[in-house]
């Protein structure tokens, strides 16, 4: 399936939420549009929708692809550490000083990023003037 997880049968939770805002989004655009048509909405009350719906389907799609980068990376060090590890190993060499060095740079990656996450939700957001 493609857009199921190798660990279970159905799609994951992120590929859905993304399919599932895709798809209300455009039923919002096209029931928008009709109601355009046939209510006599404004194109500016019609715009100001679609662009919203549009911004909200953008939003989805960023967390998405920010969320899978993130995952991508953490999978490529693990596999880089790994393949290090193994080939010290297979060498005769001691690995333990470099898993105890990856397992603590792990965690210290882990802790910044949820520090910075904090912060960034805990953050104000700034109001801008627009001067006419």
């Amino acid at each position: 399936m493609i857009l199921g997880d190798k660990k279970s049968n159905g799609p994951q939770f992120s590929k859905l939420i993304v399919i599932i805002v895709g798809i209300i989004c455009l039923l919002g655009v096209v029931a928008t549009a009709m109601a355009s048509l046939w209510l006599s909405m404004t194109e500016t009350v019609a715009i100001a929708l679609i662009g919203a719906f549009g911004s909200i389907v953008a939003t989805t799609l960023i967390w998405f692809l920010k969320k899978s980068q993130v995952e991508n990376n953490t999978k490529i060090y693990m596999e880089a550490y790994k393949d290090i590890a193994m080939f010290k190993i297979n060498h005769g060499e001691d690995a333990s000083d470099l898993l105890q060095n990856v397992e603590n740079n792990m965690i210290n990656k882990m802790d910044d990023n949820i520090n910075e996450a904090i912060n960034e939700g805990a953050s104000l957001i700034e109001q801008v003037e627009v001067s006419r």
